[in-house]
C-alpha cells in the first residue's frame, strides 16, 4: 500500500489514479494528522508526502512516523523554492523529493526504485548485507535507515562522482566526508549519488 498526502485535492486525485493504474493500493490523506490515522491501522510501504500541509506539515508527520517506522521509504512533493528544506528533510528521514510539477512517468519509476530499495533496506538492516549498488539504492535510504535503527557502522562510498564516508553512532551521524567536503555539505553530495558502490563496516 502507498499513502499519499497532498493537501491539494485535484493533484492528489491525479497521484492516486497513476498509482492505481499501475497496479498499486493507494490511501489518501490531506495533511499529517489524518495520515497518521491512517498508519495506526496498516503500514505503508511507501509514504508520499506534500511539504506544506495544514494542521500538520510533511516535515512535523515525517518526524511522528520515524519514531515508530524507520524503514518506511519516504519521498516529498515540493516546489522549487522549498529546495532549501532538502537538508531538514534528509536529516528527519526523508528518503527522496519529487519536484512539482512532475511528469506521471517519473513518479511512477521513482515509486518502483523506492518499494525496491525499500525491500534491500530490511535485507541490509536485519540479515547483515554489507555491499550494496548506488543502482539499487540511495545512500541516503541507507544511512537514514542506519541511523533510525540505532546501527553502529561506517559506511564508505566510492563512485565516478568522488568517495565518501559516514560514521553512525548511537542513533546520530558523527562524521561524514564526500572528496573535499563535510558534514551536511558532504551529505547533500552524497545523496544525489546514483552510481557506484556502498560498504558496511560494523
Amino acid at each position: 500500500m502507498i499513502l499519499v498526502l497532498e493537501d491539494n485535492k485535484a493533484l492528489r486525485m491525479i497521484i492516486r489514479k497513476a498509482l492505481e493504474k499501475a497496479g498499486y493500493e493507494v490511501k489518501t490523506a490531506e495533511n499529517g494528522k489524518e495520515g497518521l490515522e491512517i498508519i495506526k491501522k496498516a503500514t505503508p510501504d511507501l509514504i508520499i508526502s506534500d511539504v506544506i500541509m495544514p494542521e500538520m506539515d510533511g516535515f512535523e508527520f515525517l518526524k511522528a512516523i520515524r519514531k515508530k517506522h524507520p524503514l518506511i521509504p519516504f519521498t516529498f512533493l515540493t516546489v522549487k523554492s522549498e529546495l532549501d528544506d532538502y537538508s531538514k528533510g534528509y536529516e528527519l528521514g526523508a528518503t527522496d523529493y519529487l519536484t512539482k510539477p512532475f511528469d506521471v512517468d517519473v513518479l511512477l519509476k521513482k515509486v518502483k526504485k523506492r518499494i525496491d530499495s525499500g525491500k534491500l533496506l530490511i535485507e541490509i538492516i536485519k540479515k547483515g548485507k554489507k555491499e550494496v549498488d548506488l543502482g539499487e539504492i540511495l545512500a541516503v535510504d541507507l544511512i537514514s535507515s542506519l541511523k533510525e535503527n540505532k546501527i553502529d557502522c561506517k559506511i564508505t562510498i566510492s563512485s565516478p562522482a568522488g568517495n565518501g564516508s559516514v560514521e553512525i553512532k548511537k542513533g546520530k551521524i558523527k562524521k561524514s566526508t564526500f572528496d573535499d567536503w563535510e558534514d551536511k555539505d558532504a551529505l547533500l553530495r552524497i545523496a544525489g549519488l546514483n552510481k557506484g558502490k556502498i560498504k558496511i563496516e560494523h
